[in-house]
């Protein structure tokens, strides 16, 4: 094989061995990109909202004895506050009854995936 052609097949097999394959990734433009980074940050933003309000309420309605002494009331509300914000992607009976209340009372509704 002479090298003019050697180097000619070369020259046509690297495009086939250097071309990503298809669906190898999405392309956005940056508008595109912006755009569903805003939507990321508002759905992000509004689930953390809900949580901390559903467990607010939650521990005023069920705990609100519990927090009474002045000395211990700011210890005793993060201890329990910490404890069900670990649980706040599976609510309790308390928390869900604590969201009805919020919701008749309000009528702010804390929506669910699942509901």
């Amino acid at each position: 094989m002479g090298m003019s052609r050697k180097f000619n097949r070369q020259k046509s097999m690297m495009p086939k061995i250097n071309k990503p394959p298809q669906a190898h990734g999405i392309w956005l433009s940056q508008k595109e990109y912006e755009k569903l980074k805003q939507g990321i940050t508002n759905d992000v933003s509004r689930d953390a909202i809900a949580k901390v309000l559903s467990i607010s309420s939650c521990l005023l309605l069920f705990h609100f004895g519990e927090l009474r002494k002045k000395d211990t009331r700011l210890q005793k509300y993060h201890d329990m506050f910490k404890e069900l914000l670990e649980i706040a992607d599976k609510p309790t009976k308390e928390m869900l009854e604590a969201e009805q209340k919020l919701y008749e009372v309000t009528g702010t509704k804390i929506l669910r995936e699942g509901k």
